[in-house]
């Protein structure tokens, strides 16, 4: 790809960022404006900076697997937090703790409920226990 002006740089790097803001109307403005004058804003950037927009072979971004905007990392959809840096994905908020803690803090929790009602001999009036599954 030959070299590219300022203008069409800039304009690659509008469109970036309307994709990762999901304002695809602009997005795809955009990418018609630069396809008219033969770029192609998939192929990622020529010259430059070397950094392309492209991701690697394993990775699919059409089913939501996603960059990271802090290490430049491609993670899996399932993550909601990089597996590199462990910034959260772009929209999530991360809850303070692992899951792991959440879990043993609900258990433990579930655990001392039960055994008070054990204690007062209080059952769950609907399944008839003191660790209700209802």
């Amino acid at each position: 790809m030959a070299e590219l002006s300022q203008a069409d740089e800039a304009k690659l790097e509008k469109w970036v960022a309307a994709k990762r803001s999901k304002n695809f109307g602009l997005a795809d403005q955009i990418r018609a404006e630069l396809e008219a004058k033969g770029i192609r804003a998939e192929q990622g950037k020529g010259g430059g900076s070397g950094k392309g927009i492209g991701h690697p072979p394993n990775i699919d971004p059409s089913v939501g697997d996603w960059h990271c905007a802090s290490c430049g990392n491609w993670n899996w959809a399932r993550r909601k937090e990089c597996n590199q840096c462990h910034a959260a994905k772009e929209g999530v908020m991360l809850v303070k703790g692992s899951a792991t803690e959440r879990r043993k803090r609900r258990a433990t929790e579930s655990a001392r409920v039960k055994e008070e009602n054990k204690a007062q001999k209080k059952k769950c009036p609907y399944c008839h226990r003191a660790a209700c599954i209802c």
